[in-house]
């Protein structure tokens, strides 16, 4: 489920449970879906302290490129206090035509930052980000994941990712 489903658009992940399983979900279904997610963020999501230590101790520009909404982002972020890092670099792939594993969302990203591509340090934690983030021919850092094992050569903590990033 994880390399079907994680890292993909809510409308992607739509489309490939339709032509996956070969049904058509019951009207009101996604919503649910939707409703369930975020009720499992709030639950769920808290601050780490460790998170903040990384994104303080850079100097470069940041950003979050995420398959997920803009109200999935403000919600995630605003958990787990780190909204106000991000509010005015959030991107998300309702802002481009093809969402990841297509390299689009991540491009926009770097070039709303004014950096080339290549240039571009990009911490993933879904095997579809990983591809995306090769495809456009970025820096790569898999983070925590079960993409690791498609990538065990980038593969990193958020001890050794604080380490790699200074």
């Amino acid at each position: 489920m994880n390399q079907i489903f994680l890292g993909r658009s809510f409308t992607d992940i739509q489309h490939l449970v339709t032509q996956h399983f070969n049904i058509t979900p019951e009207p009101g279904f996604w919503m649910a879906v939707q409703q369930e997610t975020y009720t499992a963020f709030i639950s769920h999501l808290k601050r780490n302290p460790d998170t903040f230590a990384v994104l303080n101790a850079l100097s470069l520009p940041y950003c979050v490129a995420s398959s997920g909404s803009h109200e999935k982002m403000k919600l995630s972020l605003g958990l787990t206090g780190l909204l106000p890092l991000f509010e005015n670099n959030m991107f998300s792939a309702a802002q481009v035509v093809s969402a990841k594993p297509a390299p689009d969302l991540f491009l926009l990203a770097a070039d709303h930052v004014a950096i080339k591509a290549e240039h571009c340090q990009l911490i993933e934690d879904a095997l579809t980000g990983c591809k995306a983030a090769q495809a456009a021919g970025m820096q790569l850092l898999v983070f925590n994941t079960p993409a690791s094992a498609a990538f065990p050569d980038v593969t990193c903590n958020l001890q050794a990712l604080l380490a790699i990033l200074n």
